[in-house]
């Protein structure tokens, strides 16, 4: 996925994922809300006809990597 992320240069389609970050006060984290995401948005693009093109796939990954590495970032800070 890094290797897509790295290739990823505008974001035309514009892919955004929630940070989920699973209240203030804890430190853990769901990789499955993240999924779900991923899930959720590849079947709406199903959905309304909308081509994978590899352009797109690099944009999913690259906002996928820059999600999970914000939320961790900032729980790893407040440790």
């Amino acid at each position: 996925m890094s290797q897509k992320a790295a290739l990823h240069k505008t974001n035309t389609h514009g892919v955004s994922f929630k940070r989920i970050f699973l209240g203030k006060d804890t430190f853990e984290f769901s990789f499955s809300g993240m999924k779900s995401q991923v899930s959720n948005f590849l079947k709406n693009l199903e959905k309304e006809g909308t081509s994978l093109t590899e352009g797109l796939i690099c944009e999913i990954a690259y906002e996928f990597q820059e999600s999970v590495v914000e939320v961790l970032a900032k729980k790893l800070i407040r440790a």
